[in-house]
């Protein structure tokens, strides 16, 4: 016991495992492995456990509350070590700094394809004065004109969410754009309380496809802590299709002097938005190709 308690052990570099060596005062030792604790008391490891009851190993998987100075310098050494594996700031890599300008890329193209979705929704409540007139209709039917269009969009929605998870949301959202573009088209050159009701609920069933590719695009390009941000931002393209409605539908009528005009410009607009923004949408990360991209590991996930 004498020879064991004033035995001097060198210290280890790491601390894996301590021992407790317990006779009538206990000593804790901390080794890499049992091995040279055992080795210097010159104890079998095979028998090591079978001793007198005074005189035990005790095996703990943590390590002692206390440390040398060794055992952190060596532990700052590792922990150095392995920064200095890592890049300086992965944040401002060249590879890091083109994916953000691959995703930056990705919400201006959604945020102009759903304000343009916007803007072809609210074309008939601006030329419908303009229609009673041109085409004698009484505010009855211009109202059940109207109202088509928030059943079809209600219904819609239902429907929507799985078409854009099971579907490319990139070419989903590029349809909905197009097709709407063309119910507005259609619009203009109707006649008929049929066939201007049959045009407006074809943009409410297109128009609610818009929303669930949106959304799947966001999700796969924004990390869940910084997703709530990004989704409020571009929800705010609703907002911003409102706004300029009204003045663009107003002016193409103004300077063409037909009201046709204010749906079959819009119409046109979001036919043409639909195709080029098919194209510069990338569905996710993922889908990236010509160039090395370094994207985030949260977003990988």
């Amino acid at each position: 016991k004498s020879r064991a308690r004033h035995k001097r052990l060198p210290a280890p570099s790491h601390i894996l495992t301590s021992f407790t060596l317990t006779s009538k005062r206990p000593m804790t030792f901390a080794f890499v492995s049992p091995t040279p604790l055992l080795s210097a008391l010159k104890l079998d490891p095979k028998t090591a456990l079978n001793l007198n009851p005074r005189f035990k190993l005790n095996f703990r998987a943590k390590p002692p509350r206390f440390q040398s100075v060794v055992h952190a310098s060596a532990s700052n050494a590792a922990a150095s070590a392995q920064d200095e594996s890592l890049p300086e700031n992965s944040e401002q890599s060249p590879e890091r700094k083109k994916f953000y300008a691959a995703r930056l890329k990705v919400f201006l193209a959604l945020f102009i394809a759903y304000a343009t979705l916007c803007i072809g929704r609210s074309t008939f409540a601006f030329v419908a004065p303009a229609i009673k007139t041109s085409l004698g209709l009484s505010l009855n039917q211009l109202g059940t004109v109207s109202s088509v269009f928030p059943i079809a969009y209600g219904c819609s929605k239902l429907v929507s969410g799985f078409i854009a998870d099971n579907r490319s949301p990139r070419k989903v959202l590029g349809a909905g754009l197009f097709l709407a573009g063309l119910s507005n088209i259609g619009l203009a050159f109707s006649h008929t309380l049929a066939a201007l009701s049959g045009w407006w609920g074809l943009n409410g069933l297109v128009q609610g496809v818009g929303a669930g590719a949106c959304a799947r695009v966001l999700a796969a390009w924004f990390a869940p802590s910084e997703r709530g941000f990004w989704w409020a931002l571009w929800s705010s393209s609703a907002n911003v299709g409102g706004f300029f409605a009204p003045i663009f539908v107003a002016w193409v009528m103004s300077a063409l002097g037909d009201w046709r005009a204010g749906v079959v410009i819009p119409g046109a607009l979001a036919v043409a938005v639909g195709l080029v923004l098919a194209m510069a949408i990338t569905d996710a990360p993922n889908f990236l190709k010509g160039k090395k991209f370094d994207i985030p590991a949260e977003i990988v996930k």
